[in-house]
C-alpha cells in the first residue's frame, strides 16, 4: 500500500538562523531559563528546538529590541513534537498572531539571520 503524499504546511521559505534571537523569548508556563534556539524563520513562523515539553496552542512572546524600539511579538505553538534522537529535546513551530508582524524582517535587521554563501 502506498503511503499518501507529503503535504507541506507551511506558507512561506525559511531563513537559516544564526543561532540568536533577536530578543527574550517567553513561552507559557515554563522558566525563563529553559535552553531554546531558534532554527529557522519565515515571514510568520519560528522554528525552535527547546529543552522542554510544548504543546499546540500555548501562547509565547518575542521582546525585540529594533532600531531602539522594542516590538513585542505574540505567537502561538501552531505544532510541537520530541526532537528524533534527541533525548530531553523538543522540536516546535511558533506562529505569529498578528498576520502584519514580518518575523523574518525582524531577524534580518537584528543580524540574526545566517548570511548567505
Amino acid at each position: 500500500m502506498a503511503l499518501p503524499a507529503f503535504k507541506e504546511r507551511r506558507l512561506s521559505e525559511r531563513s537559516q538562523l544564526s543561532g540568536l534571537l533577536p530578543g527574550r523569548l517567553t513561552i507559557e508556563n515554563l522558566k525563563p531559563n529553559i535552553i531554546c534556539r531558534a532554527v529557522d524563520v519565515s515571514t510568520h513562523g519560528l522554528g525552535i528546538v527547546i529543552q522542554a515539553i510544548i504543546k499546540e496552542d500555548m501562547t509565547a512572546k518575542l521582546e525585540c529590541n529594533v532600531k531602539g524600539k522594542i516590538q513585542v511579538v505574540d505567537m502561538k505553538v501552531a505544532w510541537a513534537k520530541p526532537d528524533f534522537g534527541k533525548q530531553d529535546l523538543y522540536r516546535g513551530g511558533l506562529v505569529t498572531l498578528d498576520p502584519n508582524v514580518d518575523l523574518e524582517s525582524i531577524f534580518l535587521i537584528t543580524g540574526c539571520i545566517k548570511a548567505s554563501r
